[in-house]
């Protein structure tokens, strides 16, 4: 039930939402908020479900379903298709699950990090995806276990803003905004002393 759960929350959104065009680049601002708000729908229905059983299931039992559902989310926000629909619906679950309890937070935490800080590095990313993925890092930021992954995205976002590649200043960019906003003491203590970096 569980696996099936996660591919609906994840890739329910109507293809032909989304237009013919390769990424996003291609979809007008009407398409991409229909499609927002179906995938907003969509995880928060299986953030629902993953709390349920979070609070009926022991423990052990629960970290098993919710691993398989971790690794279906993280093969939609790495798709390997040009269309952006599986990866957008892969981060939008991602966003809704951090506010649901885990049966190792810790790891949850190492495992969403990881594989957001991945996707910035996504061969077909474009302002829609790289947005989304920024503003759910930046949620992350406002735990306190998650200091370190904190100061490695703004180190990492800052070199990046000093590279030829357009789509990595712009991830940069999007980055840092978020995390100044979610996290502004270590987004302030770690660009101060970037200079001397």
């Amino acid at each position: 039930r569980a696996s099936s759960a996660a591919a609906d929350g994840g890739g329910s959104v109507d293809p032909s939402s989304s237009s013919s065009g390769g990424g996003g680049s291609g979809v007008d601002y009407h398409t991409s908020v229909l499609r927002r708000r179906a995938n907003r729908r969509a995880s928060s229905e299986l953030a629902s479900f993953l709390r349920l059983l979070s609070n009926e299931m022991p423990q052990e039992e629960f970290a098993s379903v919710e691993s398989e559902v971790y690794s279906k989310v993280f093969s939609l926000v790495h798709s390997k298709s040009v269309r952006a629909d599986d990866r957008l619906a892969g981060v939008a679950t991602l966003d809704a699950l951090l506010a649901v309890p885990s049966a190792d937070e810790e790891r949850r935490a190492i495992r969403f990090g990881n594989n957001l800080s991945n996707g910035l590095k996504a061969p077909h990313a474009d302002y829609e995806f790289l947005g989304a993925i920024a503003r759910a890092l930046g949620r992350m930021a406002t735990g306190a276990a998650n200091v370190d992954r904190v100061e490695f995205e703004i180190g990492r976002s800052l070199e990046w803003l000093r590279s030829e590649r357009g789509d990595r200043r712009l991830a940069a960019a999007l980055v840092l905004r978020e995390l100044a906003r979610c996290a502004p003491t270590v987004f302030y203590s770690r660009t101060r002393n970037a200079d001397a970096d």
